[in-house]
């Protein structure tokens, strides 16, 4: 399936100035601009779950992450939708029915993985998807423009064996800067969250 798009130039275009100017990191997560047609910013937001799998004691390494999302675009356009479906303002109007039906849809997108280890890559991703409660990814600044880093606040009871997990945690938080910051990981037992801006 061709997923460039009559956008693509724009998107190719937007995603090298953003890795020249830092404010994405120049890696493989960027290859899905054009393999899997996403956005640099959708890119990001992969980039950031990735990281924090890998913080959080996932034993596969980051550049096996992106090749298992290259080799699986379809799934990691339906595991981008539900994020945007579960957290955009917009997408939520359309009530839990589009979520609903980005999970079956995914559940049959996953049945079709046949390397083991693509397979539990891709779950951990949908599982980490399903485990955010907010993110600003959506917010703008003052100025109207979009933030130039990633936040996201997870439920831990969510994410099976996390690591350091403590009795009473409610929530715990972690940010991905695009220049290069690997995410900060707390927990909290009340509403609190790690923040690490770009330098």
């Amino acid at each position: 399936m061709d997923y460039l798009g009559d956008d693509a130039r724009e998107r190719f275009q937007d995603t090298f100035a953003a890795t020249w100017t830092g404010k994405a990191e120049n890696d493989g997560f960027n290859a899905l601009v054009l393999s899997a047609g996403l956005t640099w910013r959708q890119a990001m937001v992969l980039r950031a779950y990735a990281k924090y799998l890998r913080q959080a004691g996932s034993t596969f390494s980051q550049d096996y992450m992106e090749d298992t999302l290259r080799h699986n675009v379809h799934t990691t356009r339906l595991l981008v939708s539900l994020f945007e479906a579960r957290m955009s303002p917009d997408r939520q109007r359309a009530g839990y029915e589009l979520v609903d039906a980005l999970l079956e849809e995914l559940d049959a997108a996953l049945d079709q993985v046949a390397s083991l280890d693509e397979d539990r890559i891709l779950r951990s991703f949908l599982t980490v998807i399903k485990a955010t409660l907010r993110t600003n990814f959506f917010q703008e600044t003052a100025g109207g423009a979009s933030h130039e880093y990633v936040s996201m606040k997870f439920d831990p009871q969510a994410i099976p064996d996390l690591p350091g997990a403590a009795p009473g945690v409610r929530d715990l938080g972690v940010l991905a800067a695009g220049g290069g910051r690997a995410p900060a990981l707390r927990q909290g037992r009340a509403r609190r969250s790690a923040l690490v801006r770009p330098a």
